[in-house]
């Protein structure tokens, strides 16, 4: 429940895509409606399920090809099978421009579970 959008600051003219199960942004925008915020750039909910084909679903909330992008891809590949991993990134790949940035995190159980990750 990454809360960039409502907590940073951002250049005028940003949008961010926030890509997510349905469930999930209905959960988040009632929480977020509770506490009466704001997001602080032009911010733009698609509910998708990452296994499925959701690029469509980008290009049709007004996402332009053949500009740079900065996606930002966190705590998604940990719960995906290898093909699905590889499916989001053909995907991104697919739309993103030259110079455009991926920012991930790629994490596995073991390191979740190392002697270096436990409690000291």
């Amino acid at each position: 429940m990454d809360a960039r959008v409502f907590r940073l600051s951002w250049a005028d003219g940003t949008t961010l895509y926030e890509v997510d199960h349905p469930e999930l942004l209905a959960t988040k925008e009632e929480i977020l409606r509770r506490q009466d915020r704001a997001p602080q750039c032009n911010r733009i909910t698609i509910g998708a399920d990452s296994k499925q084909d959701w690029s469509h679903l980008v290009v049709d909330a007004e996402f332009r090809l053949g500009e740079r992008w900065v996606w930002l891809i966190e705590g998604l590949f940990y719960d995906l099978e290898e093909p699905a991993v590889n499916q989001v990134l053909r995907e991104v790949s697919r739309l993103a421009a030259p110079g455009s940035v991926l920012v991930t995190d790629l994490v596995s159980q073991s390191l979740l579970t190392s002697a270096w990750m436990a409690q000291r």
